[in-house]
């Protein structure tokens, strides 16, 4: 929707965890209706055409674009394949997946995403985790309560 008029639409199998940015990029999470732990990590732009797709061997737990809509992450829950507990971190701009990692951390509540700086992990009870561009711990930030 832009100024309150419908500008796409368009279906995939089991949508979740649909999150959009300021320039009206948005991503969203397919879970998928078959038997095996698959899935397909989904990115649009402000137009609903397809800018990024990842088909992961597990099942996606969670997601989050950053503010301007540059980047986008995805991350997938604890599987027996090679897309166990990893991280992808893709450039929205360009369509192209910049890395996918394992993710070495507790699940967060939440991610921020600070464009080619940090990703935030965000838990509700413990203090924020900054990782670096490469998914590195760089440091701790205290929660506000």
């Amino acid at each position: 929707m832009k100024d309150h008029v419908l500008t796409a639409t368009g279906q995939v199998e089991r949508p979740n965890d649909g999150k959009v940015a300021d320039n009206g990029f948005f991503i969203i999470n397919d879970w998928l209706f078959d038997d095996g732990a698959t899935s397909v990590a989904y990115a649009f732009n402000d137009k609903g055409e397809k800018i990024f797709k990842k088909r992961l061997k597990a099942n996606l737990l969670n997601n989050e674009i950053s503010s301007t809509g540059h980047f986008a992450i995805f991350k997938t829950c604890n599987s027996n394949t090679n897309d166990n507990s990893v991280l992808v971190l893709c450039d929205l701009t360009s369509g192209r997946m910049i890395w996918k990692k394992y993710f070495g951390f507790q699940n967060p509540d939440s991610y921020s995403i600070v464009d080619n700086q940090f990703i935030k992990l965000h838990y509700k009870d413990k203090q924020t985790i900054v990782l670096n561009w490469d998914c590195k711990h760089v440091s701790y930030e205290n929660n506000a309560s």
